[in-house]
C-alpha cells in the first residue's frame, strides 16, 4: 500500500495484522553527533513519511513511528503520532507502541 515517494524511506516498517491493520514506521539516526541532533532527525524523517505517506497513515492510530537515536536514556512516549527513543529503551519502547490502543 506504501507507494514510493521520491526519496523517502523508512528503514523498518512493521504491518500489524489487525482489523484495521496496523502499521510502524522506523527510523534509525545516529553516528557521530548528539543523541538529540540524532533524535531531531529521526522525527524530521518521520513527519515527511507522514505527509508522504498520508493515503495510508492518514487514519493511522497513533502513535505510526519510531525514532531510534544513537545514545542512551531516552525512553518513548506513546502518547504523540511519533515516538523517540535511544536503542537501550527500544525493547520498552516496541512493548508499549505494539499494545497501544
Amino acid at each position: 500500500p506504501f507507494k514510493r515517494a521520491g526519496a523517502l524511506r523508512p528503514d523498518f516498517v512493521l504491518r500489524l495484522h489487525t482489523s484495521p491493520p496496523r502499521w510502524l514506521l522506523i527510523e534509525v539516526k545516529g553516528v557521530e553527533r548528539p543523541v538529540w541532533d540524532s533524535a531531531r532527525e529521526a522525527l524530521r524523517d518521520l513527519l515527511a513519511y507522514r505527509r508522504a505517506f498520508d493515503p495510508v497513515l492518514g487514519t493511522a492510530e497513533t502513535p505510526y513511528g519510531l525514532g531510534i537515536a544513537w545514545g542512551e536514556s531516552m525512553q518513548a512516549s506513546t502518547e504523540i503520532e511519533v515516538a523517540l527513543c535511544t536503542p537501550d529503551m527500544v525493547e520498552d519502547a516496541l512493548a508499549r507502541l505494539l499494545t497501544a490502543t
